[in-house]
């Protein structure tokens, strides 16, 4: 009977251990990026920055062109 026992708790502390390997294994896969998200990633940085620049810009010119009511 105690036999029984040890062999189903070994059992289940096997399977435990696999299941959660196979989770670590999935889960730290997914973080890692290919060259394709990498540079999809750095252009989207430029795009943004390049968007901030511009809408920097328009303000300036925006401030240059209206008149002030002083």
């Amino acid at each position: 009977m105690i036999k029984k026992f040890i062999g189903t708790v070994s059992a289940v502390v096997v399977t435990s251990a696999l299941l959660a390997g196979a989770m670590l294994a999935t889960l730290s896969g997914c973080e890692q990026q290919g060259p394709a998200e990498a540079a999809g990633e750095k252009i989207d940085n430029v795009v943004e920055k390049a968007g901030e620049k511009i809408e920097k810009a328009g303000d300036s010119i925006r401030d240059a062109t209206t008149p002030s009511n002083n």
